[in-house]
């Protein structure tokens, strides 16, 4: 009777079956939610899915990565600015602010990237 049915369902099937569920109405309502139905596709794609997060996790890994970089790139910037503006303020205490904040980015910022891991 059960001639053409695939090797991969023949388990589900026969567990199916041997729970009566023509009569019993506890069983089951299809051997495609039975334990023993396990497709060899499903569980390939299992593999691949679980594959492709942790690629995409190196991903954003790499991407937060090459941000830090960039925010670092600004705030080296930044102290180009600051420094190049405390010669141009008008009030010499301003222009000393200015550079003090200059100067702390500029130590600041070498000190975070040494932080950054480094990968070859």
């Amino acid at each position: 009777m059960f001639e053409r049915t695939r090797e991969e369902f023949r388990p589900a099937l026969d567990a199916w079956l041997d729970t009566d569920p023509f009569r019993n109405p506890d069983a089951p309502a299809t051997p495609f939610v039975m334990e023993e139905y396990q497709l060899e596709a499903m569980q390939r794609a299992d593999t691949l899915v679980s594959a492709a997060e942790a690629r995409g996790q190196d991903a954003r890994d790499h991407n937060q990565q090459s941000d830090n970089y960039v925010l670092m790139a600004v705030v080296f910037a930044s102290v180009l600015f600051s420094v190049g503006l405390s010669r141009k303020l008008p009030n010499p205490k301003s222009g000393r602010a200015v550079l003090i904040v200059g100067i702390v980015l500029f130590i600041g910022a070498p000190t975070t990237v040494l932080t950054f891991p480094i990968e070859f």
